[in-house]
C-alpha cells in the first residue's frame, strides 16, 4: 500500500464587513446596508460601522445596531480616514469594504472569501448594479463573478510612500487581503 499523505482541510478564512456612514440623512439606506450583511449565508466574524465624525450619528447607531461593532473615525475626515480607522480595530484576516448604500446578494461574502482561498490572492471585488436595473440585463455571467487580484510574487521589502518624502522608505507593513464591492440587489 502506497504511503499517502493527506493535507487537512484549511479553514475558511475569517472576514470583518466594514461600512462607513456620515451623515443621519441616509439612515434608511444604512439600515438596509446592515441588514443584508446580517442575511449573509457565510456570517462575518465581525460587522464594523466606523461613523465619519458625526456624534448624533454615532450615538443612533449605537442605540439601534445590536450585534454591530459601532466606532468612531480616529483619522481625518472621508473614506481614507475612516478606513484606516476600521483596519486599527479589525481582527478578522479578510477586510470587507461595504457601501453604506448598497445592499449585499445573501451570497457575497461567501464569494469574496473563497476568492482568497488561493494564497496568491491579494484583492477581490464584486460586481455593482443600480437598484433600478435586473442584473442579468447590465452584467454578463462572466462579470457577476469575484474579481480577484494576484501577488506575482513574495516582495523583498514593503515600501511606503508619504507626502512628506520625496522617496519611498522601507517599512514594515502587516498586510491583510481587502475584498471591496458594491452590490444592490
Amino acid at each position: 500500500v502506497p504511503d499517502v499523505t493527506v493535507d487537512p482541510v484549511q479553514p475558511q478564512a475569517t472576514a470583518a464587513v466594514v461600512i462607513c456612514a456620515y451623515t443621519e440623512k441616509r439612515w434608511g439606506l444604512l439600515a438596509s446596508a446592515i441588514a443584508s450583511v446580517a442575511r449573509q449565508t457565510t456570517a462575518p466574524a465581525e460587522t464594523i460601522l466606523v461613523i465619519d465624525h458625526n456624534d448624533a450619528l454615532l450615538d443612533r447607531a449605537r442605540q439601534e445596531f445590536q450585534g454591530v461593532t459601532v466606532i468612531a473615525n480616529t483619522h481625518g475626515r472621508g473614506e481614507a480616514g475612516v478606513r484606516n480607522t476600521s483596519i486599527d480595530h479589525a481582527t478578522a484576516e479578510i477586510i470587507a469594504f461595504f457601501d453604506d448604500d448598497a445592499v449585499a446578494d445573501p451570497a457575497w461574502l461567501e464569494h469574496l472569501i473563497a476568492a482568497f482561498a488561493d494564497p496568491s490572492t491579494i484583492g477581490a471585488g464584486g460586481a455593482i448594479r443600480s437598484r433600478n436595473t435586473p442584473l442579468k440585463s447590465t452584467f454578463s455571467d462572466r462579470s457577476r463573478r469575484i474579481r480577484t487580484v494576484r501577488s506575482p510574487g513574495p516582495s523583498t521589502a514593503n515600501r511606503l510612500c508619504t507626502p512628506d518624502t520625496k522617496s519611498s522608505t522601507a517599512v514594515p507593513v502587516r498586510i491583510r487581503p481587502v475584498g471591496a464591492s458594491t452590490v444592490t440587489v
